[in-house]
């Protein structure tokens, strides 16, 4: 991100060692906090016409409860030893999307098979997925900073791209196939966007053709995926006509 002003972090050497732990964000974990606090509200108010209104309501609450305690914990990691974990996340995720698929385990809901019941909880393995994907786009900017110009554009090698566009291209199809649409575009937006701030060149810029490796494999894995299975061409339409009798209802 230094193209944008921003620098981008560098991954530890062999012997480094390692930062101090940061002070927490007060005002970033009030954010969350306050964001957090508005789900389950939300929750609350959509299920009071329920047979049992607080029901959904507390198995939010818990799990809100869970989620900052695995937060604090995670926050005390130096945020290094995540670039050392990356394959081990990627191969989580990519287990976890395939646990789908094993009966009692992946879990069959509205037609979509996106949740794995584990233990007595319900998780998404698209989530696990697009978190691992995020660290492995964060190594490869930082990778390609080194080669690049201090104030130019990224140097994105093409034995480099074509891997993170393999791996990339392994989870859209899995999360597709689930069908996971929303979870596929939101994760496709926020890795478009670490390029773009870490000063990736683009159609308009010099060194486009280094970029049509990683674009041609992730369409070409959406477009294979959406022809090889017609129930997900029908189900994006349906979920595309939805919005349309709430816009009636608002006029």
């Amino acid at each position: 991100m230094k193209a944008m002003g921003i620098p981008l972090a560098e991954p530890p050497e062999a012997g480094k060692t390692p930062l101090p732990t940061r002070k927490v964000d007060i005002l970033l974990l009030f954010a969350v906090t306050f964001l957090l606090c508005i789900g389950i509200g939300m929750v609350m108010s959509a299920s009071l016409s329920t047979n049992q209104p607080f029901r959904l309501f507390s198995r939010q609450l818990i799990s809100g409860v869970i989620a900052l305690g695995v937060m604090i914990v995670v926050a005390r990691i130096d945020y290094h030893r995540w670039f050392e974990w990356r394959l081990l996340l990627y191969a989580g995720g990519m287990i976890s999307l395939i646990a789908l698929y094993i009966p009692h385990v992946g879990m069959v809901m509205n037609g979509a098979r996106r949740w794995i019941h584990l233990a007595g909880l319900t998780l998404q393995p698209s989530e696990l997925a697009r978190d691992a994907m995020i660290i492995l786009t964060a190594v490869l900017l930082v990778k390609a900073r080194k080669l690049s110009p201090p104030d130019g554009p990224l140097v994105l090698p093409r034995k480099n791209l074509i891997s993170f566009g393999v791996f990339l291209g392994l989870y859209v199809i899995l999360i597709l196939r689930e069908p996971d649409f929303g979870s596929c575009v939101f994760m496709l937006s926020v890795l478009f966007l670490m390029f773009f701030l870490g000063g990736s060149p683009f159609p308009c810029s010099h060194g486009w053709r280094q970029q049509r490796s990683l674009l041609l494999s992730g369409f070409l894995s959406i477009i294979v995926t959406l022809w090889s299975d017609s129930p997900i061409s029908g189900w994006l339409v349906m979920r595309h006509r939805q919005p349309l009798p709430s816009l009636g209802n608002l006029s």
